[in-house]
């Protein structure tokens, strides 16, 4: 798929909650939803039926989910969430019977999650909230290793065959280094490597799916950029200016020529080979405060499907 071809959103769900994050299930017929007011709910992509609901974790003010995972076999939802500025959790929610494991290791922000094969083929957790990133095998049992990131970690996204880690933040201090990309050695336990970001931030991570280029998103101000860099050798390759300043997901095409994103503007297709930029969708509400845009590929499908979200309301699109 040289050129990605977006066509009309196919369906949309409409929500009593502003939707913070989405996740496709492994066979593509259902996706999972995290809102702003806690609760985690099972849709089908065939209607707008909304299958399961799992409650909030706290009625403690401000709490919201962060991120949503299926597990590879389907059975079972991974849930980072917890209130801004004071405390994240992790649980993991199982289809099956309906119970929920919950983490005893709490962070403190909102923790994101998601999971991945480690370099044995054993299906893992990556976790990260505040400023450490978290590898786990079960959340019911001790973490297998833990990484000081720094200040603040925004994301955390593991390589495809589970030897590395990339996390992206930033730290309070002042110079060069304040946002920035570590690369950790799964196995070894140790960061492998730094790459610095002209920024103040990076705050979402994307892979190339060759896993040769690492995008991310990153501010400075009130402008927002999206920096692309050599994974082998850290080399920073190109760095594309969009607006405005905040970048709240991304996801590559499967040829990896092209980068969707969504933003407080909408949702956007960057093009790499001629650094140029579309705008797919713009919110009909001007001057929100809340993530107006979050994206996930399906890539189990023949072509490929995405989702976006707007405010209350989750598209689907066909590419």
């Amino acid at each position: 798929m040289n050129s990605p071809i977006v066509r009309a959103s196919l369906k949309e769900w409409r929500f009593d909650t502003i939707i913070m994050s989405i996740s496709f299930s492994p066979d593509g017929r259902y996706f999972a939803a995290g809102g702003e007011d806690g609760i985690v709910l099972l849709c089908s992509v065939s209607d707008t039926t909304v299958y399961r609901t799992l409650a909030p974790a706290t009625d403690t003010t401000g709490y919201r989910i962060s991120s949503v995972s299926f597990s590879g076999d389907g059975k079972s939802i991974l849930i980072g969430g917890g209130v801004l500025d004071f405390f994240g959790d992790l649980r993991l929610w199982h289809l099956g019977d309906g119970t929920v494991d919950v983490a005893d290791k709490r962070y403190r922000d909102l923790c994101r999650a998601s999971f991945f094969r480690d370099f044995d083929g054993r299906e893992s957790i990556v976790s990260c909230g505040g400023g450490f990133v978290t590898v786990w095998h079960s959340l019911l049992d001790e973490p297998v290793a833990e990484f000081l990131h720094g200040s603040y970690a925004s994301a955390a996204i593991a390589s495809q065959d589970g030897a590395t880690i990339y996390s992206g933040g930033f730290d309070s201090g002042k110079g060069k280094d304040k946002g920035q990309v570590r690369v950790w050695d799964v196995k070894e336990k140790k960061c492998r490597m730094t790459l610095r970001s002209k920024n103040q931030g990076v705050f979402t991570l994307a892979l190339s799916p060759d896993q040769s280029v690492l995008a991310g998103a990153c501010s400075v101000r009130d402008q927002g950029y999206i920096e692309f860099w050599d994974t082998q050798t850290g080399e920073l390759l190109n760095r594309a200016c969009h607006n405005p300043f905040m970048t709240f997901s991304m996801a590559f095409s499967h040829s990896g020529t092209h980068l969707f994103y969504g933003d407080y503007d909408g949702v956007h297709l960057y093009k790499r080979l001629n650094d140029t930029l579309e705008t797919l969708f713009v919110p009909s509400d001007s001057g929100l405060s809340v993530p107006v845009a979050a994206i996930q590929l399906d890539i189990s499908q023949e072509g490929a499907l995405f989702a976006s979200m707007t405010d209350k309301t989750v598209r689907l699109w066909e590419i």
